[in-house]
């Protein structure tokens, strides 16, 4: 239990905040691929923000914001789109910056290896946890 008891107030406010960063996660994604967006503004979708993504959906799921039929629709459509590209993945890791549209990599962002090594145990996470 925790040491602090939020009042009704703050756990509302509490809610709202963990309600819009859940939600984020599904606007932030692009069609068709339904990848999750490096950032807001950008062209590239993030392989570790589809992890991100991907572990939103069970929190949204036992809170009630979606059902678990659309956590998991929504997590095959991601994994679906990842997997039947295979231009993608290299070395053994799949690469930072997929392109949210046509989910083959991103070639002048391809420089830096350990970027992308950084970045797929972040997307193993979110599968895992999706998974369960």
């Amino acid at each position: 239990m925790l040491p602090y008891q939020w009042s009704a107030a703050e756990q509302a406010a509490l809610d709202e905040v963990e309600f819009a960063c859940f939600s984020i996660s599904g606007r932030k994604s692009a069609s068709p691929a339904s990848l999750a967006k490096d950032r807001m503004k950008a062209p590239v979708a993030s392989i570790a923000a589809v992890g991100f993504q991907l572990s939103a959906l069970p929190i949204g799921v036992e809170r009630g914001w979606i059902t678990r039929d659309e956590g998991l629709q929504r997590a095959h459509m991601v994994l679906t789109s990842l997997l039947d590209r295979r231009d993608n993945r290299k070395f053994g890791v799949f690469l930072h910056y997929p392109d949210p549209n046509t989910r083959r990599s991103f070639a002048r962002r391809l420089r830096n290896r350990r970027q992308h090594r950084r970045s797929t145990p972040f997307l193993l996470a979110g599968v895992i946890t999706a998974g369960q």
